[in-house]
């Protein structure tokens, strides 16, 4: 009668180890794609809602949004301090997930 060797052979203990490790790395890059998600659904979430009126420093207003926000502009006429017609926005940037909106509250009531 010939006695088997019950205990795991190194090779199949590497091959499970070896394959262990590669789920745990799945898992932990699936884990980091599915928080930016998160994250960037958040941001989108988390945009406020401003309101400016004639006579507020539209400039002012523009320069402080962040991605996701919108700034609705009251009606009434809206004058702007430099030579330049129109509002000049620089600087200011939104994402494609999260875009910053500038709308009149009535469409053709808010002029700048």
């Amino acid at each position: 009668m010939q006695m088997r060797n019950t205990q795991p052979s190194s090779k199949r203990l590497s091959v499970i180890g070896l394959l262990f490790l590669v789920l745990l790395l799945t898992a932990l890059c699936l884990t980091v794609v599915l928080s930016q998600q998160t994250q960037e659904l958040h941001q989108r979430a988390a945009g406020n809602t401003f309101f400016a009126s004639p006579g507020d420093n539209l400039m002012q207003k523009v320069s402080s949004l962040r991605p996701g926000d919108t700034l609705i502009l009251k009606d009434g006429t809206y004058y702007m301090t430099n030579t330049t017609p129109g509002l000049q926005v620089q600087g200011v940037f939104g994402t494609a997930a999260a875009p910053i909106t500038i709308k009149a509250a009535n469409d053709g009531k808010a002029i700048i």
